[in-house]
C-alpha cells in the first residue's frame, strides 16, 4: 500500500504491512482518500458543466461522466464556454491538481524524514559567486552584529555584468533570460542593526532596501537615526510591520530577560541550584507579558509597495519564519522572489541526524523548490549552533540556529 512515493518507494512501506494487519481502519481511510483525489477534479468539472440532468443524470443518452469528457475535449465547447465569460472547466482541475500536488508534496516531505532526514541539510544548487554578508557589510565596523550569512552574486542586478549571459543554465533547469529588473531588497528583522540592508543600498549594488520590523528597540532607533540614514542611503526605507502568515495585529510575548518571540517559554522551572537537603528544589520563576505588532504576508506587503519581484528575501525573525515562509508557498509569492536567506529557530529534533534534521524544516525545503523553484545553496558548516543563554538550559530545551539560503534554479511554471 502506498499512499504517497518517494522515488518510485512508498513513503509508508517501513510499516504498510503492520498497518494492513492491525490497523483496517486507517486502510479504509487511506482508500476513501485515494478515491477522493481521483474523482474530485472529474466531480467538480460535470459540477461547472451544470451539473447532473433531473433525468437519473443523463442527457441525451450520454452519460454524464463521458458527455463531460467529451465536452473537455471539444476545442469549439470551450471556446463557447470562455467567449460567453462563463467558467473554465479545465481551469478549476488544473488549480485542484495544483492543490493536491501541494498537499501531496508536504505530506511526503514530512513522512520521509525517516528514509532522508538529511534534506534540510543539502545543497543542491550551486553558485559560482558566493559571498559572506560579514564581507560586504562589516568591513570596517567591529561592532557589526551580523551573523555570517551568505548570499549568491551570480546574475545579482547591477554588479558584475561579466558573469550574465542571455540564457542561463542551473542544475537541471534551462532559466529563461533575466530582463533588466530593479535590485530589490527586503531585509526582516533588523533590531537595531541595519547593517545588512545598508549593505545593499550602496554602490555597487545600488538596490532599493526595506527594513522591517516592528519591535519597540527598531522602532525607536528609526526614530532617532532616520534622518541621517536617509542622508547617507536615499535607496533605504524602514517600516514597522513585522513577517507574519496572517494579515493584522499578532500577540508576542516579551520576557524580562529581553527576549522577545513568538514562541512561549515556561514561566516556572526547577532551580537545581536552590536545593533541600532532602532533594526537593525550589522553584526560579519568569516574568512574561504580551503584547501585540502588526504583521502582513509577504504578498500583501509587496501589493502595498508596489513591487513585482524581489531580488533578495533576509529573514531573521525569531520563530516567525515558518508562519511567514508557509504563507509565501502558499499563495505562490514565492515565486517573485530571486533569492532568500534566512536563520531558522528551532529545537533539537533528532540528535542521532544532527541538529538541522527536522521534519518542519525538512517540509518548508521540500516546498520551496516544487512550489516556488527556489533550491538551497548554502548551509551553515557547523550544521546549526545551539543558543548559549543559560536560561534555555534551566527550562530543560536547547533552542538552535541555522542559516541558509536558497537561489532561485527555475523560472517558469506549468500553472503559472
Amino acid at each position: 500500500m502506498a499512499l504517497v512515493t518517494t522515488g518510485g518507494n512508498s513513503a509508508l512501506n517501513w510499516r504498510g504491512s503492520a498497518l494492513m494487519k492491525k490497523r483496517p481502519s486507517n486502510v479504509m481511510l487511506i482508500l476513501v482518500i485515494l478515491t477522493t483525489i481521483f474523482y474530485m477534479p472529474i466531480w467538480i468539472g460535470v459540477t461547472m458543466n451544470g451539473g447532473f440532468s433531473g433525468s437519473g443524470g443523463m442527457e441525451l443518452g450520454i452519460p454524464p461522466l463521458e458527455r463531460f469528457v467529451a465536452q473537455s475535449r471539444d476545442t469549439s465547447s470551450s471556446r463557447r464556454i470562455q467567449a460567453s465569460g462563463g467558467p473554465n472547466p479545465n481551469a478549476k482541475i488544473n488549480e485542484l491538481q495544483d492543490r493536491i500536488r501541494y498537499l501531496e508534496t508536504k505530506l511526503n516531505a514530512y513522512l520521509a524524514f525517516t528514509s532522508d532526514p538529511f534534506l534540510s541539510n543539502k545543497f543542491p544548487a550551486k553558485c559560482n559567486n558566493e559571498k559572506s554578508i560579514k564581507d560586504l557589510a562589516c568591513v570596517g565596523n567591529e561592532h557589526c552584529a551580523l551573523d555570517n550569512q551568505v548570499i549568491c552574486l551570480d546574475n545579482f542586478p547591477n554588479i558584475d555584468k561579466s558573469v550574465l549571459s542571455s540564457l542561463r543554465r542551473v542544475g537541471e533547469h534551462d532559466t529563461v533570460p533575466q530582463k533588466n529588473q530593479e535590485c530589490i531588497v527586503y531585509d526582516f528583522g533588523i533590531r537595531e542593526s541595519p547593517e545588512y540592508g545598508l549593505a545593499f543600498a550602496k554602490a555597487p549594488f545600488d538596490c532599493t532596501v526595506v527594513g522591517f520590523d516592528p519591535s519597540p528597540i527598531s522602532l525607536d532607533w528609526w526614530k532617532n537615526n532616520h534622518r541621517s540614514i536617509r542622508k547617507d542611503h536615499p535607496k533605504y526605507d524602514f517600516i514597522g510591520v513585522g513577517a507574519g502568515g496572517v494579515d493584522g495585529p499578532l500577540q508576542l510575548h516579551e520576557y524580562d530577560w529581553g527576549q522577545v518571540s513568538i514562541l512561549e517559554y515556561p514561566k516556572r522551572v526547577i532551580d537545581p541550584t536552590n536545593c533541600t537537603t532532602s532533594g526537593a528544589c525550589r522553584y526560579k520563576f519568569y516574568n512574561q507579558k504580551s503584547f501585540t505588532i502588526p504583521v502582513k504576508t509577504l504578498k500583501t506587503i509587496m501589493t502595498d509597495l508596489g513591487h513585482q519581484h524581489i531580488t533578495l528575501l533576509k529573514l531573521d525573525v525569531e520563530g516567525s519564519e515558518y508562519t511567514f515562509l508557509e504563507k509565501m508557498i502558499d499563495d505562490l509569492s514565492c515565486r517573485n522572489v530571486d533569492q532568500l536567506t534566512l536563520e531558522w529557530h528551532h529545537y533539537d529534533y533528532d540528535s542521532r541526524y544532527g541538529v538541522t534534521s527536522n521534519p518542519q524544516i525538512n517540509v518548508l525545503v521540500a516546498l520551496l523548490k516544487d512550489r516556488c523553484g527556489l533550491e538551497q545553496y548554502a548551509v551553515h558548516p557547523s550544521g546549526g549552533w545551539p543558543s548559549n543563554q543559560k536560561l534555555y538550559a534551566e527550562m530543560g530545551f536547547q533552542l538552535y540556529y541555522t542559516l541558509s539560503s536558497f537561489k532561485r534554479t527555475q523560472w517558469t511554471f506549468l500553472n503559472a
